[in-house]
């Protein structure tokens, strides 16, 4: 209940909206702003809490969530297989060859660093 704000707790309480069930439906909006919409419509009588429960769940269903773009590589010998999965959907050639290029560099420092302990 405390991901809502202070404003609209004190605005429920003023009004006499304490079910605690309602509260947890504002509380479990997305964003302030539908929290607002939320306690909008319960004070004017327009929302229940099966009915804030159901928009929820139907908005949580309406679309298919974006897929992660994911970049496959295997050599034309197929010695190895490469995937490398980006947390965007849309990712461009220059940002995908910078990834690749961070990841040399990464795997570079590794070993240097690995060949330092040896021989310590």
């Amino acid at each position: 209940l405390r991901a809502i704000p202070e404003i609209l707790r004190r605005r429920c309480v003023e009004r006499g909206v304490v079910s605690k069930s309602l509260l947890l439906q504002i509380a479990r909006q997305p964003s302030e702003r539908k929290m607002t919409e939320a306690v909008a419509r319960i004070l004017a009588g327009g929302l229940t809490r099966d009915e804030a429960r159901r928009e929820r769940r139907d908005e949580k269903n309406s679309g298919p969530r974006p897929q992660p773009y994911l970049f496959n590589f295997a050599p034309e010998d197929e010695s190895f297989k490469l995937r490398i999965q980006f947390l965007r959907s849309h990712v461009s050639r220059q940002e995908l060859i910078q990834s690749l290029r961070s990841v040399i560099t990464a795997i570079e420092q590794q070993s240097e660093r690995a060949a330092t302990n040896d021989a310590a």
